[in-house]
This record gives structure tokens, C-alpha cells and sequence, in this order.
């Protein structure tokens, strides 16, 4: 059975994340280094989602085309639609 270190830590009045004792009549149940700690890794985490966000929205811009307008480009230029797709997509061969 594992023992239960979050109540008794706050019973001794110590840090829940590290352990560490708090002064005494400390209003938080974690110490200065464990709050800031935490408070990085969510502006970290925020950020992270952001960027994921951000990154959505930049690919559902990129243009497209419909089959109808990749086939007709193709004839165009008188090659066939796979080596359009190719050349729209930069491999180039």
C-alpha cells in the first residue's frame, strides 16, 4: 500500500513537490523554488501549444489547387499531372 506523502507533507508543514520544509504560516502548499518551477514549465507548455496553433493556421493557408486546375495546367504545359504534382511540390523529378 503506498503511503500517502501528499497529506502528511502538508501536515508537517513541507513542500508537496520536493519535500522541503515551509516557514511557518506559509499560505502555499509548495516552496519558492517548486512554484517557479511550475510556473516555467506552464508558460513553457502554453508556448508549446501556441506554436502548434500557429503552425495550423499556416498550413491550412498554403494554396490549393483542384483536380480540375491541376489537370488543365498539365496539358498546358504538355506534361502529365504526376509530374506536375512533382514540380508543384518542389522534388522537381
Amino acid at each position: 500500500m503506498a503511503t500517502n506523502y501528499y497529506q502528511r507533507y502538508l501536515a508537517e508543514g513541507r513542500c508537496t513537490k520536493c519535500g522541503g520544509y515551509l516557514p511557518e504560516g506559509y499560505r502555499y502548499k509548495e516552496c519558492d523554488c517548486c512554484r517557479e518551477h511550475k510556473k516555467v514549465l506552464r508558460k513553457r507548455k502554453k508556448a508549446e501549444a501556441d506554436a502548434r496553433k500557429e503552425a495550423g493556421k499556416k498550413a491550412a493557408k498554403k494554396p490549393g489547387y483542384t483536380l480540375d486546375e491541376l489537370s488543365r495546367m498539365a496539358r498546358e504545359r504538355g506534361i502529365s499531372y504526376g509530374q506536375l504534382v512533382c514540380e508543384l511540390d518542389g522534388s522537381g523529378s
